[in-house]
């Protein structure tokens, strides 16, 4: 992991991008546990990380015998669901809710012009 951390670091500073490593977290029990040890045994930042699927998303299915049975995956439409929530539920303007999913994350990734 340091390994190809590293590399990608590399990569964004050579493309003027970020460079950032996307991390399925999950809900396991080590959690973001492998992250923080790459980053105390190396001189990588924790910002090179993109921990996802924290909570929601993709969905592991076993039986009694822990034999994998299916995989299930969030459907996109829960993105236009949480920024329709922030805009009735919670008041936020249009174009603040919008930018959780357009332009934060394009900022994040160091792409231009995009988002």
């Amino acid at each position: 992991m340091t390994r190809l951390t590293s590399n990608a670091r590399v990569g964004g500073i050579l493309s003027k991008k970020a460079g950032i490593v996307n991390v399925h977290v999950g809900r396991g029990k080590n959690f973001v546990g492998l992250l923080i040890e790459v980053v105390k045994k190396s001189d990588l930042p924790i910002a090179q990380f993109l921990p996802t699927h924290m909570n929601k998303g993709k969905e592991s299915k076993f039986d009694e015998k822990g034999n994998f049975l299916k995989l299930d995956v969030a459907d996109v439409c829960t993105l236009f669901e949480e920024v329709k929530d922030c805009v009735i539920q919670e008041d936020i303007p249009l174009e603040e809710a919008l930018k959780v999913i357009t332009s934060n994350p394009a900022n994040f990734l160091k792409v231009e012009n995009k988002g």
